[in-house]
């Protein structure tokens, strides 16, 4: 029998029927598998290493920012403009790393909007451990592995597509029958697309049912056995964002103000600085382009 590369039509159909399947079955069975694990990994996790983590939990990468800068609001090593600019008063050495990262990009401008801080900030290596580590004791969906697992898939479809068109083409000038393969052809692209955009990385990793739960369990616990070595300002707003700070004049600062912004002359209006001894000081009039400065005065020393 003068047969395309020594197999029947049916037996290629049943063949290529074989390869479009297996390999999902296997994909799914991997990923199934590496939820398992991390659901393994997230019920050893008792506590989590930082409030920065829980902020990572509640609203994401910005929220872990905006915590940050509330920390260093609260202790008077950053003030902000009426028109939501971020001036450096002070190093604080006992800052963290989050804290210091912030700091670092704040000092590079006279005045900053929280946008471009938040965009520079987003850059830290410890956000990425933060979202390493979360990753890896299941508190938010992996993005890496599933998305080498699906990119593998997609690329074999490709491939399989590809050997399907050759066989196409071969029956067809061979004057056999091919409305079952062209159909299998169909359903070949639509599953190597489909595994594509799967593969395609969120804009931002989710929590898992297991990371939900540890971010409910880590807030109640924040709120009833106080804030400890945590600002309640910091506190605060990871909970609820910056509209959240405590103190009524920054926090309307900081959410009525538009988000972009950068260095140079962006200030304008009161400047509003919450010091490490309580209280808020709002002076007016402060300094406004690039060279000199206005003395900027918050009253919280």
């Amino acid at each position: 029998m003068d047969q395309p590369w020594g197999i029947s039509g049916p037996e290629f159909l049943l063949l290529y029927g074989g390869l479009l399947v297996i390999p999902a079955v296997v994909v799914a069975v991997l990923l199934a598998a590496g939820r398992r694990a991390a659901e393994r990994r997230a019920r050893e996790q008792e506590r989590l290493p930082s409030i920065y983590h829980l902020a990572y939990l509640v609203g994401g990468a910005e929220r872990v920012v905006d915590t940050a800068i509330a920390s260093l609001l609260e202790r008077g090593s950053l003030r902000v403009s009426s028109s939501g600019a971020f001036q450096v008063t002070r190093e604080t050495a006992s800052s963290g790393l989050m804290e210091h990262a912030v700091l670092a990009n704040a000092a590079l401008y006279r005045y900053i909007g929280r946008g471009k801080l938040i965009a520079m900030t987003l850059r830290s290596p410890f956000l990425a451990d933060i979202q390493a580590d979360l990753e890896h004791h299941g508190l938010i969906a992996p993005q890496r592995r599933r998305g080498r697992l699906l990119w593998s898939l997609c690329a074999g479809y490709v491939l399989l597509g590809i050997l399907g068109v050759v066989r196409l083409t071969d029956g067809i000038q061979r004057g056999y029958p091919v409305g079952l393969l062209i159909m299998l052809l169909i359903v070949t692209a639509f599953l190597a697309a489909g595994s594509g955009l799967l593969a395609r990385p969120r804009f931002e990793p989710t929590p898992t049912e297991a990371g939900e739960h540890v971010a409910t369990t880590e807030r109640r616990h924040l709120s009833t056995s106080g804030t400890g070595a945590v600002g309640g300002a910091a506190a605060a707003v990871l909970v609820a964002g910056l509209v959240n700070y405590p103190d009524s004049l920054i926090s309307r600062a900081l959410t009525q103000s538009p988000s972009g912004g950068g260095g140079g002359g962006h200030t304008a209006g009161a400047v509003c600085s919450s010091g490490d001894g309580g209280g808020t000081g709002c002076a007016s009039g402060c300094g406004g382009g690039g060279g000199g400065g206005g003395g900027c005065g918050g009253g919280g020393g």
